[in-house]
């Protein structure tokens, strides 16, 4: 979920200077809560950086394929259906 608001902030403001400070933030937050839930008992590590690096993957992904491009060539979207959520890829040929 971070690594998601870290990049919308940095497309909204390319240029701010506070781009460095939320994705420090961010992944600040997520090894926090990463090594907490390992200290816990909770997850083991390779849990944790599995999760860490599909999580931020997904997160900076998700916002750059939906992003208003001219010229884009491909999109992807997810729609919920009565069987379960339909997922899409599209592309310009």
């Amino acid at each position: 979920m971070m690594s998601a608001w870290a990049t919308l902030f940095t497309l909204r403001h390319p240029r701010a200077r506070a781009a460095v400070p939320a994705w420090l933030l961010a992944v600040g937050l997520g090894a926090t809560t990463g090594v907490l839930r390992v200290e816990a008992g909770k997850h083991f590590w390779t849990d944790v950086l599995f999760g860490s690096v599909a999580g931020t993957a997904i997160g900076v992904l998700v916002p750059l394929l939906h992003r208003n491009d001219r010229g884009r060539r491909f999109s992807a979207g997810m729609s919920p259906t009565p069987r379960g959520a339909l997922v899409s890829l599209t592309g310009r040929f």
